[in-house]
């Protein structure tokens, strides 16, 4: 009589779907969020500041390859393997307090409003202008005149708002996420100093955010 016992074989990849993902969050996706915030920053100079620094930071010949390659296609599998890992997962109250299961449920509704956001975003400020679809443009891209139209309007203004504040949501806690993913936070003293630090990025992103907001003045046509 012979008995046979199913040996489990060992993973040969080397990272996983998840680490993937944690890294396209950071580099180049975190990356971007940063550089694009801290562009948005040159409204606080009024509109020949920004409108010239835009100009200047999108007149480079690989600024298109790097639209495509360093974030349309990063943003598009980052976005798949997040649905991917929404459509499976479940809080689970039984193992966990009930701060990480906010936590959990805060990213991945995030990730979904982000999602949206970004997709109206890029049609509403990079794509139509590049086809000559707007009053205020400046090489391809809405000026600082555009985007104080478009922050005049209450709806838009709330959606932009709403949508900085969940790309900074995103973006912080993915930050205190990856480090746990990519073995950089093993333990529980790691853990608690990464969430000091992801809690600090969110608050800087927001308001880097905000104060751009600030910069375009949205009140300023309403109040003419």
């Amino acid at each position: 009589m012979s008995s046979s016992v199913a040996v489990a074989k060992p993973s040969t990849r080397l990272v996983s779907g998840k680490q993937i993902m944690s890294l396209l969050g950071i580099v180049p996706l975190g990356a971007y969020v940063v550089a694009h915030l801290w562009t948005n920053l040159y409204s606080l100079g009024g509109d020949k500041v920004f409108d010239e620094h835009l100009k200047t930071t999108n007149s480079s010949p690989a600024f298109i390859f790097l639209e495509v390659f360093g974030l349309g296609l990063p943003i598009l599998v980052h976005a798949w393997m997040g649905l991917k890992i929404i459509a499976r997962g479940r809080p689970n109250i039984g193992s966990y307090r009930f701060f990480s299961n906010l936590r959990f449920g805060l990213q991945r509704l995030s990730g979904l409003g982000v999602l949206l956001f970004l997709g109206a975003h890029v049609v509403k400020a990079r794509i139509l202008p590049a086809f000559g679809y707007g009053e205020h443009l400046v090489g391809g891209h809405e000026s600082y005149a555009g985007m104080q139209a478009a922050f005049a309007e209450p709806a838009t203004l709330t959606v932009y708002a709403l949508g900085i504040l969940g790309v900074a949501y995103h973006l912080g806690n993915g930050v205190w996420g990856a480090g746990m993913t990519l073995g950089l936070t093993t333990t529980p003293k790691a853990q608690a100093r990464m969430e000091k630090v992801s809690m600090v990025f969110f608050l800087v992103l927001l308001a880097m955010g905000y104060l751009a907001i600030w910069g375009f003045h949205p009140f300023a046509q309403a109040a003419g």
